[in-house]
């Protein structure tokens, strides 16, 4: 949300570098900031600057504990960045020279938390749905997610969807082609809604198992760690999720998928 206090902190700087006619960032500054400079036009609009920052997306590797490519990349994940709140907008012109300021509290592009936010979404979709069918929450392991991980790569690089072979986990695949900000509930809840094709108490679900496998892997009951890997390649993204012990054990399907 827009912010009076953060509007007046980012006007000072943006009014300070077209006075200057410079673009630089604050030294020392507690927000995150992105910059933005138009020259020999002023008739900018908003959604000039803000595009601009977001087109470099095209740069970045979903998954990755931090970008190698930091300066290709570091506006783009500041716009998305999840957990800031607070937005501060300047801009000033000088002649023909416009300078567009955005500050963003709490603020973004913490090295280590690139990956965990989409992690602790996808994390957190399946312990509110597993609650419903009486199942005990995952947990995050840091091994199955680097395991996850690297299959997510492979599948972003060769842009196709195929399961592990001889995959000792559970495993849950998506993809989605053509947008790639997605949430982690998007991947969940694209399983999960497979519970409509479900029939509760069987031993197992016969050749119906392509159209539930996904479901009764998200909140089978004996699963207890989870691995989550997520990868894009332009604008298709392909989210892996690993369960240990795997789901999906023929015969047992009464005991680990309640109806409530």
């Amino acid at each position: 949300m827009l912010d009076a206090g953060l509007c007046q902190y980012a006007q000072q700087w943006a009014n300070y570098l077209a006075s200057r006619n410079v673009m630089q960032h604050r030294t020392n500054n507690k927000y995150g900031e992105n910059l933005y400079a138009c020259f020999g036009k002023t008739n900018v609009t908003a959604q000039e600057p803000v595009d601009s920052w977001y087109n470099e997306i095209k740069y970045y590797r979903f998954g990755a504990a931090q970008p190698s490519n930091f300066m290709q990349v570091g506006h783009f994940t500041q716009v998305v960045w999840k957990k800031s709140r607070r937005l501060g907008v300047g801009v000033a012109v000088q002649g023909k020279n416009v300078y567009v300021v955005c500050n963003y509290d709490p603020p973004g592009n913490f090295g280590n938390e690139y990956p965990a936010n989409f992690q602790l979404e996808v994390l957190n979709r399946h312990n509110e749905l597993r609650a419903q069918h009486s199942a005990e929450p995952l947990q995050l392991n840091k091994n199955l997610c680097e395991f996850a991980q690297q299959w997510a790569n492979k599948l972003a690089a060769e842009n196709k969807l195929q399961h592990h072979s001889s995959n000792k986990y559970g495993e849950n695949l998506y993809a989605c082609f053509g947008r790639a900000n997605i949430e982690g509930k998007d991947a969940v809840d694209s399983w999960y809604s497979e519970v409509k094709n479900y029939t509760f108490g069987a031993a197992d679900p016969g050749s119906n198992f392509p159209n539930v496998g996904h479901f009764t892997q998200v909140v089978w009951k004996g699963s207890e760690q989870l691995g989550v890997g997520i990868a894009a390649k332009g604008t298709s993204v392909f989210v892996v999720c690993n369960y240990d012990p795997p789901g999906n054990v023929y015969g047992q399907y009464a005991q680990h998928v309640s109806s409530r």
